[in-house]
């Protein structure tokens, strides 16, 4: 979570969902502080935490997200090893029917939660969506416009995301069971498209 007192307010974060562009660009042009480290996993405000400050987060579309967090965590990273013991296969729609199974409420790492089940607490006063992220993120009302440019961190390398559905429905079908409440409430097509 990033504060800042200066413009009140809460940037709660939703992993895999522009987190470290959101950080990086509200520390240096807002006056933002993380309240937590990296490392604990997107925590959420608590119960009485900054009552007065305008709380949002960015969310992605389900399909998107699952790409970036299998590649982020099954295929490239040094946790790699874990995520294949844990999903059984190391291929994109084994980690789909895991996903859709429910047994990542097992797990702490934020990725492999739906969106709406992590961010439904926070009072939330926006979300905005990262594929529409400066558009959407000029709209905010602490926000000076003309903005500086969005960074773009943490970019995967995964190819165009779309094309990982592509060649089984198997794997879209299990997103649309995992994400069913992402897709409803925050208006995401259950349709594959770019």
């Amino acid at each position: 979570m990033i504060y800042s007192e200066d413009n009140n307010f809460l940037f709660v974060s939703n992993a895999k969902a522009a987190t470290h562009t959101m950080y990086a660009y509200l520390t240096e042009h807002y006056g933002g502080r993380w309240l937590t480290h990296a490392n604990n996993y997107h925590p959420l405000p608590q119960a009485g935490d900054y009552p007065d400050a305008y709380r949002w987060s960015v969310v992605r579309d389900p399909f998107s997200r699952a790409v970036s967090a299998y590649f982020g965590s099954v295929v490239r990273t040094e946790h790699s090893e874990h995520w294949r013991r844990v999903i059984g296969s190391p291929t994109f729609v084994s980690y789909c029917r895991w996903l859709a199974s429910g047994a990542w409420e097992k797990q702490t790492a934020q990725a492999v939660r739906p969106q709406f089940d992590r961010l439904r607490s926070s009072n939330l006063d926006v979300v905005i969506r990262f594929e529409y992220l400066a558009d959407d993120f000029a709209m905010l009302p602490f926000v000076d416009i003309p903005i500086p440019e969005l960074p773009a961190l943490h970019v995967g390398d995964y190819g165009e995301w779309s094309d990982w559905y592509e060649s089984d429905g198997e794997a879209a079908d299990h997103i649309r069971t995992w994400a069913k409440d992402d897709f409803a409430e925050y208006g995401y097509s259950l349709e594959v498209s770019r």
